[in-house]
């Protein structure tokens, strides 16, 4: 990652991150924050990539470096994944769109929870979604929504999460 001012023309600029493989400069973090706490699990890039983007730096692949992360099939499919990528969806909502933004992300995820708990035959984005609202007292003191701008170009993929039983 690098801040604005710099010129990097042969490397492709991304919206956020997967931490499997990336690498943050410890200013960075300082700067913009940590990975949040509250997440536990899954979402955490995206949470830390609008406040990178807030902050003023940028996000970069750079595709000649290569990085291993060791595969698990432990888990791959249990619930988990669904439940906490769709909490956490929430949460990121919150945390850093300003407030129309918000409102209609929060209408639209409350939707796709109902409609994929149907169509897929599953509880879990349901529950995800009550413990997003349960708990969400964990966000206290924590949201600090990002420039409009910011907001508009991230498109934050919050949708991804309702494909995990097709």
């Amino acid at each position: 990652m690098v801040d604005n001012s710099s010129t990097v023309a042969n490397h492709r600029y991304y919206m956020s991150f997967n931490g499997a493989g990336a690498g943050v400069r410890a200013d960075v973090f300082r700067q913009a924050g940590y990975y949040p706490e509250e997440f536990f699990l899954y979402n955490n890039e995206l949470d830390t990539a609008f406040r990178i983007w807030d902050a003023g730096y940028t996000i970069q692949s750079f595709p000649d470096i290569v990085g291993y992360h060791k595969y698990s099939p432990v888990n791959r499919g249990s619930w988990r994944a669904p439940f906490y990528y769709t909490r956490n969806a929430f949460w990121v909502v919150w945390k850093n769109y300003p407030a129309q933004q918000a409102l209609k992300h929060t209408a639209e995820l409350i939707f796709r929870c109902f409609y994929h708990s149907f169509e897929q035959r599953t509880w879990i984005y349901l529950r995800a979604m009550a413990s997003a609202f349960a708990l969400i007292g964990k966000l206290r003191g924590k949201r600090k929504p990002v420039d409009p701008d910011i907001a508009r170009r991230l498109r934050a993929p919050i949708n991804i999460n309702f494909t995990f039983y097709r």
